[in-house]
């Protein structure tokens, strides 16, 4: 089971998108560090790794993220 809200991917170089148990956002890094979500900053892949990996409809699964 995964752990709500998380870290998918770093936006840019200030934004990180996260995920909620229902819905996802965008968040400002410092925000997101300040709150100590999950995965880390440095371990959460860019933007355009994540579309390679999961596509541009975003076909992000529980168990993908663990």
């Amino acid at each position: 089971m995964t752990n709500y809200p998380r870290g998918m991917f770093l936006y840019d170089e200030k934004l990180v998108m996260v995920r909620y148990e229902r819905s996802s956002m965008i968040l400002p890094k410092d925000q997101y560090e300040e709150r100590s979500y999950l995965p880390k900053i440095v371990d959460l892949p860019s933007r355009n790794d994540w579309l390679k990996q999961f596509g541009p409809d975003g076909e992000y699964t529980d168990s993908q993220a663990e």
